[in-house]
């Protein structure tokens, strides 16, 4: 083994660490990462990772919008620790450009993959756990019913990664559906379709985050539109609104949030210090910003201060000025509609290679991605908020990577990305 090709292998060891940690310990997902980078620069492969990269209209699309990012620095009265912060929180667009580059082969990927839904599965098991012990790693420290139990960072990034966990499971349960029938078979489908009731439940009963209820409702959607058509799809849509109604029906939780959140948006004009109060106010005052600077913004990390201008009171201000909670909004206030429409790029970008994908599994794993990048985008702000972002770079790159396969594999290939269980 050559000295390259032995850094090769251990920083795609790494990698798989990076997948493992970032749902658990985003400190070490961060170190992980830089070692990640210092293995690329010693490895040495440059030409070929740069010829995936360049071959990649998704990866393109992230390293320009990262670039129209620093290019954003040089205009606008902008304090320069929050035009560094911003450039810091965006690297993550050209680390997941260059990983679709470092993961072409499936036996990485489906490594990657596998670290990402050990951490999920833990993560589920211990909010299970929750509801009757206290657990020295778990944020909430409340045994019980009818309180959230989120285990790791907050219930809106854990949900949100609840959620996926979810439409990666149900892929590979169509994975498994299309394989021979043996007895091994049949007891991984009933295993697997119990992991998805667990975890969907861990979302609609064990949490209050309304995001995770919007996006796994969104996981089922997504799934049924990619694996079905014509009156399997029409079935799928009947049997989706059924569980939507009984997971409303069986969760007090679930009920009381989203009436919390209609309450708030009524209450909006008089109460803007609740979390939709807030959302709405931002809504209403960001387009005036906008349309101020509309083509180039008022540059990278400008909104911290300069929506400041917009709000009355000023006293009311340090409320909302972290980011504006949608994605589309901090792109066009800080870098205008060019970095809108460049956002949007990279968002068509990963369809059109969803589109491409030969294998419905992997193919329902880029839409996935894409849509839930795309929804969570309208009321948060998944590109700059730390695991959110960490979340998405590493599943996009590694979605992104799947979907480059040359043909369809076997649906129970040991190669098969998703032939993890």
């Amino acid at each position: 083994m050559t000295f390259q090709t032995y850094c090769e292998k251990i920083t795609l060891w790494l990698t798989v660490g990076i997948f493992l940690s970032f749902p658990l310990a985003l400190g070490l997902a961060n170190v992980l990462m830089l070692l990640v980078v210092l293995g690329w620069l010693i490895s040495g492969n440059y030409q070929s990772m740069g010829c995936k990269v360049v071959s990649s209209p998704a990866a393109l699309s992230l390293i320009a919008l990262f670039v129209l990012i620093v290019l954003g620095c040089f205009w606008g009265n902008v304090p320069i620790e929050d035009r560094l912060l911003h450039v810091a929180k965006y690297s993550k667009l050209v680390f997941a450009a260059l990983l679709i580059g470092a993961l072409g082969e499936p036996v990485w990927q489906r490594r990657c993959l596998s670290a990402f839904c050990l951490a999920m599965f833990f993560v589920m098991v211990s909010t299970w756990l929750n509801v009757w012990v206290r657990l020295p790693w778990s944020v909430t420290q409340t045994p019980g019913w009818g309180v959230t139990h989120h285990v790791i960072g907050d219930y809106i990034t854990q949900n949100i990664m609840m959620a996926f966990f979810v439409l990666i499971v149900l892929a590979s349960f169509w994975k498994k559906y299309q394989a021979p029938k043996t007895k091994a078979r049949s007891i991984a489908l009933l295993g697997l379709g119990c992991l998805v009731v667990l975890s969907s439940i861990s979302i609609t009963h064990l949490s209050v985050g309304r995001s995770g209820y919007v996006l796994l409702a969104l996981a089922w959607v997504v799934t049924a539109l990619v694996l079905l058509n014509g009156r399997k799809l029409l079935l799928a849509g009947l049997l989706i609104l059924c569980l939507l109604s009984a997971m409303v029906a069986s969760s007090p939780t679930m009920r009381d949030r989203f009436i919390l959140g209609y309450s708030e948006i009524t209450a909006s004009q008089t109460d803007r210090s609740s979390s939709m109060g807030a959302r709405s106010y931002i809504y209403i005052t960001a387009p005036k910003m906008i349309a101020d600077s509309p083509w180039i913004g008022h540059g990278t990390g400008s909104y911290h201060t300069a929506i400041c201008r917009y709000v009355q009171p000023a006293s009311f201000c340090p409320r909302i000025n972290w980011h504006p909670e949608n994605q589309y909004i901090a792109f066009a206030t800080a870098q205008g509609l060019i970095g809108l429409f460049m956002y949007l790029g990279v968002l068509i970008s990963l369809l059109l290679c969803a589109k491409k994908c030969a294998d419905p599994a992997i193919k329902l794993l880029l839409f996935g991605i894409t849509a839930f990048l795309m929804v969570n985008s309208l009321f948060n702000t998944p590109l700059f908020s730390s695991r959110e972002s960490h979340f998405f770079m590493m599943m996009v790159a590694l979605a992104v990577a799947m979907s480059y396969q040359t043909k369809a594999v076997s649906a129970y290939s040991t190669k098969d990305p998703l032939s993890f269980v």
